[in-house]
């Protein structure tokens, strides 16, 4: 007999979600804040760090050095912001950064 679906289920999965890519947000911060990296929202290497991550992980690397997180934590998290970065450029996200950055003035 299977389980019946709990839809509790999606909002465990985005908090543990969550808590793994806040590994590497605050990796990138701290890399940020030092001058190393460029805005995570300009950044044009997410895809070669993407590329990166995954190298890593295919030759054995459980653990990134930096952050303690998963290497494909950080793969995900690029893909995340790759995606953030090609659909931000729609209109309809143009306005929301018009009406952020206007609040905060």
């Amino acid at each position: 007999m299977t389980e019946r679906y709990d839809p509790w289920e999606q909002y465990e999965i985005a908090r543990i979600f969550a808590g793994m890519l806040a590994q590497a947000t605050g990796d990138g911060g701290r890399k940020r804040a030092s001058g190393v990296k460029p805005p995570w929202d300009k950044d044009p290497e997410h895809e070669a760090g993407l590329f990166s991550h995954l190298s890593k992980w295919k030759h054995g690397e459980l653990v990134d050095a930096d952050s303690g997180a998963h290497p494909l934590v950080h793969a995900a998290w690029r893909c995340l912001a790759i995606a953030y970065q090609e659909t931000s450029a729609l209109p309809e996200a143009e306005e929301v950064h018009q009406s952020r950055d206007s609040d905060h003035g």
